[in-house]
């Protein structure tokens, strides 16, 4: 109970007790969280690389080496962050973290393939440039367009980052926050490909990698 606690109070601090500017203060005492529960679970954390500046990011990792033995992206693997334009990826920021992690035997969850958020619009977009779930009607062929462009974008980021991510979140928070719904109605997912977008997110997630744990988060 107390290394959790220890914990709480230093985040709930800023870690004061143990920064100050351009100084890293030890700490002797204070044990370590992925150490003791290490034979348990993981100790994980979101942490966002894009604000980290060199002097922030060498206070921050102190903190992150001692007692996390898991790191996952705040932002910077949702795919409006890796493929914000068709066919165009960008895997550099989030490789800086994930390159941190390896070097610090730290492991990556990888967060998300598929969210109704922070997702571009031209995922949703017809060979028109329509929104394709603001259409009156919806075609096979629009829906089979969505399917491919979600299904490539799963398999060029699972490549990238294969034997690098040991658990991937394939899709986040479909379920809806009104309790009339089970599932996030609003969601362009959902408006085109209805409740099937989770299965082909799943399906194809397993057929990139077996060997990876998938979650829906």
């Amino acid at each position: 109970i107390v290394a959790p606690l220890l914990l709480v109070v230093l985040l709930a601090t800023g870690c004061l007790s143990i920064f100050k500017k351009d100084e890293i203060v030890a700490t002797p005492g204070i044990p370590s969280l992925r150490e003791i529960y290490q034979d348990y679970f993981e100790i994980g954390a979101a942490v966002s690389i894009a604000s980290w500046s060199d002097q922030t990011f060498y206070s921050h990792r102190h903190l992150i080496e001692k007692h996390f033995s898991s790191l996952t992206a705040e932002n910077e693997m949702k795919p409006d962050g890796l493929q914000p334009r068709p066919n165009e990826f960008n895997f550099q920021v989030a490789d800086r973290m994930v390159d941190f992690a390896y070097q610090n035997n730290i492991k990556v969850r990888g967060h998300t393939l598929l969210w109704h958020a922070q997702t571009p619009d031209w995922f949703f977009r017809d060979n028109d440039g329509r929104l394709i779930h603001e259409k009156v009607e919806i075609t096979p062929g629009d829906k089979q367009l969505v399917r491919e462009r979600l299904e490539n974008h799963i398999e060029k980021v699972m490549e990238h980052y294969a034997g690098k991510v040991y658990v991937w979140d394939v899709v986040n928070e479909a379920m809806s926050d009104n309790l009339s719904h089970t599932l996030r109605e609003e969601s362009p997912w959902y408006q085109i490909l209805g409740d099937e977008f989770m299965e082909i997110a799943f399906k194809k997630a397993f057929e990139v990698d077996p060997n990876v744990k998938l979650f829906y988060n």
